[in-house]
């Protein structure tokens, strides 16, 4: 009987992801999210609003805004770009995006920077079942001088996220981003067309 439950729970957790299809870069999300910031102090909180559309079979448009506040400090953050994707197993692909992206971070009687630049990011998604994504991936943002002080803003990102669709079209997310001077949480809803 032992020997039984074992075959069967072996085989299930073996066919887990088995009949889920590759993740859709057709999708729309917005959300809350809260940035801790050790280089401009404080906890920022505020929204974030993103978005890809598939145009071809591997090819798609991504682009989203993120907008933090806190004390007198708002940063925020803006891409569009265009991204290849690559399927590596029946519900996992490989993704690569290259992105314009813009970066603004202004504190009240300290001036603002305003400057465009460039994001690439690297990344992995894999359907793990039916109604479970989960992400991975590494992200380059280079948006120039600061300041002569402050220097190059170029960070480099770890980006976990996950998705759990509720409905056909539905679905919550949570993500976290983290690079050597922030950390930065999301929590939204997701919907897929």
């Amino acid at each position: 009987m032992n020997k039984k439950i074992l075959i069967a729970a072996t085989l299930s957790a073996l066919s887990f992801g088995a009949n889920a299809e590759l993740p859709s870069f057709n999708f729309v999300e917005v959300g809350t999210t809260t940035q801790e910031h050790d280089a401009v102090g404080g906890d920022l909180g505020g929204f974030e609003l993103a978005g890809c559309y598939e145009f071809d079979q591997s090819l798609y448009l991504a682009g989203s805004h993120v907008l933090t506040s806190d004390r007198g400090l708002d940063l925020s953050t803006s891409s569009l770009g265009i991204g290849y994707q690559y399927g590596i197993a029946d519900s996992t692909l490989l993704y690569t995006q290259l992105d314009w992206a813009r970066v603004v971070m202004e504190r009240d009687n300290a001036g603002k920077f305003d400057e465009p630049g460039y994001q690439l990011s690297v990344g992995v998604r894999s359907q793990v079942a039916d109604s479970v994504e989960l992400q991975a991936a590494i992200k380059h943002l280079d948006a120039g001088e600061v300041d002569p002080t402050f220097g190059d803003y170029n960070p480099t990102f770890v980006v976990l996220g996950a998705n759990y669709q509720f409905d056909n079209d539905m679905a919550v997310y949570a993500g976290y981003e983290n690079e050597s001077d922030s950390d930065r949480y999301s929590i939204g809803f997701r919907y897929e067309f």
